[in-house]
């Protein structure tokens, strides 16, 4: 444990993942889950959008989408989840963010960021109530 935060180091756990088959299968889907969102372009191209259009539907301009989709696919830059979800309800969907503390599901919260409900995940992936499980 890190003396200072009480907290196990980043290293320490990675390493603990990466011995324990079953937690490094659930972290590789994670990553491509996450390798998928950030494949903004391949996302937009995918729903028949030009940059110059989802420009016009952001209010911003072609080059800003430009910028917008290179520094999600660098793996290097930063997006805003803000920016993020502008640009999927541009395309027509919208940015689901869940917190889950396993062995503690009263304490799970899923936020749709930019709008929209938040709360728990109705069955069947629909909008959820707004309300906590222990509401």
């Amino acid at each position: 444990r890190d003396t200072v935060s009480g907290r196990h180091s980043f290293r320490k756990l990675r390493a603990e993942i990466e011995r324990d088959p079953a937690r490094r299968k659930r972290m590789d889907e994670k990553r491509k889950a996450y390798d998928a969102l950030l494949g903004l372009a391949d996302l937009r191209e995918a729903r028949g959008v030009t940059q110059a259009e989802l420009a016009g539907a952001l209010g911003v301009s072609q080059p800003n989408v430009s910028k917008i989709e290179a520094a999600a696919g660098s793996g290097e830059g930063q997006v805003l989840l803000s920016t993020l979800a502008g640009y999927v309800e541009a395309l027509g969907g919208h940015l689901e963010v869940r917190a889950v503390f396993p062995g503690h599901p009263e304490n799970d919260v899923a936020v749709a960021v930019g709008g929209g409900w938040a709360g728990e995940p109705r069955e069947g992936g629909r909008e959820p109530d707004a309300r906590r499980r222990d509401d």
